[in-house]
């Protein structure tokens, strides 16, 4: 990293402290002062409980297939903060990236004391991405949301097509209790007469998101009505109402992958930004994700690195592994651990619990004790060095998951003793 960069970052602690704000009058009135970039190009928005992650590295690569400039916000990043912002399939470059944040963080401290106050970090970092791709002449962005959709940071956008990838129960305390108040919340994004493309969800969502396209008469695209998805030789075959693609299989592993390809393939038609399927599918083929079912091989065995955290995330890694494997968790506080550990426990062999350097990481002797509560072999361990001198000697594939954060610990573990 840059000190440059370094420096950028450490100057945005004294917005840590400002934690989540929901809430868009904020980021609207940075963005004013910042000569309201997020107007200079066109956007594909992207909300969900899981998946969206991926879904959004389809569109982005599906859109620069097209022969668009394109951007791409992610959130979390896994292994450096410059996977947030992304131009043209890669990460913004460092010293780009510093200049962009120092130039919000000068009008963001201005905002102390104001009727705002001062910005989020999450702000911060949001504003940056568009002041980035205004700069770059990005034509289209596929823009990841942060968290629910109706009051995100990034919901300031007009976009092309909205896509709501999946609704399940997580950020309880900030999105709502039940799945109806989370569809609302992430139907937020839905704008007036701009379609929506809809995934697969359970029907109380599902009647909330329509019920709010309704409202708005934004024609809505929902997986396995409009959205048709089927195998095809060796791949799958999406088909729309007036379009269709394929064959394609996705570069990115797992069951809920050719889903979420689908859904890209689709909202890319949607709004209008699709015109060769062919370039389409082979950019689909080639997308790759870090921290979802990403693959690494060291000292002789194979290493599966998944940030999965919740329930339904946890089902669908489950479904995607052959068998019960060795595992690295560990989790932050505020998600359910057992909902989570329930549904990954019969792909579990053996657990070995760490903490997460983060200021939010769950203690590991107390999530290894919830584990257990679920069938799990639990083993505690200090530091993810005590984990890896634990497995020392064994054999087999090892499963990192529970937390983007410990993925990206992992993976930088792995990547300096290689």
């Amino acid at each position: 990293m840059s000190d440059r960069l370094e420096a950028a970052l450490a100057s945005l602690e004294k917005f840590r402290h400002a934690g989540w704000r929901l809430g868009l009058d904020r980021i609207e009135a940075l963005l004013s002062s910042l000569g309201d970039p997020h107007q200079t190009c066109r956007f594909v928005h992207i909300a969900g409980t899981n998946g969206k992650g991926s879904t959004t590295a389809f569109v982005e690569a599906v859109l620069r297939s097209q022969g668009y400039r394109t951007g791409a916000a992610f959130s979390p990043y896994v292994y450096e903060v410059t996977e947030r912002i992304q131009v043209a399939g890669k990460p913004w470059g460092r010293d780009r990236f510093a200049e962009a944040l120092g130039t919000v963080i000068a009008i963001a401290h201005g905002m102390d004391g104001s009727p705002y106050g001062l910005p989020t970090e999450f702000e911060i970092k949001t504003a940056a991405g568009f002041l980035a791709w205004a700069q770059e002449g990005c034509d289209v962005v596929a823009l990841e949301v942060g968290l629910g959709g109706r009051l995100d940071a990034t919901n300031v956008v007009d976009p092309a097509v909205s896509v709501i990838v999946s609704i399940g129960l997580d950020h309880t305390e900030h999105l709502g209790t039940s799945l109806a108040r989370i569809a609302r919340e992430k139907a937020g994004i839905i704008k007036a007469g701009r379609p929506v493309v809809v995934g697969e969800m359970p029907p109380e969502a599902g009647e909330v998101v329509e019920s709010v396209a309704a409202e708005l008469g934004s024609p809505v695209l929902r997986f396995g009505r409009e959205i048709a998805l089927d195998r095809s030789g060796e791949g799958w075959r999406v088909e729309w109402p007036d379009g269709s693609a394929g064959p394609f299989q996705p570069g990115i592993q797992g069951c809920p992958m050719p889903h979420n390809a689908a859904l890209a393939l689709a909202s890319c038609a949607a709004g209008g930004f699709l015109c060769d399927g062919s370039l389409a599918c082979r950019a689909v083929a080639e997308t790759r994700l870090p921290g979802r079912m990403e693959r690494r091989t060291w000292s002789g065995r194979e290493w599966i690195l998944d940030g999965a955290h919740n329930e339904d995330a946890a089902r669908m890694l489950a479904a995607s592994l052959p068998e019960p494997l060795d595992v690295i968790v560990g989790m932050l506080e505020g998600h359910d651990v057992r909902a989570f550990g329930r549904a990954l426990g019969p792909r579990v062999r053996r657990a070995f619990v760490v903490p997460i350097a983060w200021h939010r990481s769950r203690d590991a002797r107390e999530l290894a004790g919830e584990l257990a509560e679920c069938g799990w072999e639990a083993i505690p361990c200090t530091s993810i060095a005590d984990a890896f001198a634990r497995l020392d000697g064994t054999q087999g594939t090892v499963l990192v998951t529970g937390s983007f954060y410990l993925v990206g610990e992992v993976g930088r573990f792995l990547s300096a003793l290689e």
